[in-house]
């Protein structure tokens, strides 16, 4: 799946700007313990372009 050609929303900032956006990741029950890697993207809209990338390894401990 392209989570790039699902995105919706947004917010306008004008060229320059920053902002900071938190996330709460909450993970299945069950999962296998062991690294893997969480990623979020920055979209541009409306042409869903990838417009940044964040990514943070993970260790889920049963």
């Amino acid at each position: 799946m392209d989570f790039l050609l699902v995105a919706t929303g947004g917010v306008p900032l004008p060229e320059g700007a920053a902002t900071t956006i938190r996330y709460r990741v909450t993970l299945a029950p069950g999962l296998r313990a062991g690294r893997t890697e969480l990623q979020a993207y920055a979209v541009s809209q409306p042409s869903n372009q990838q417009a940044g990338k964040a990514a943070t390894e993970v260790t889920i401990v049963p």
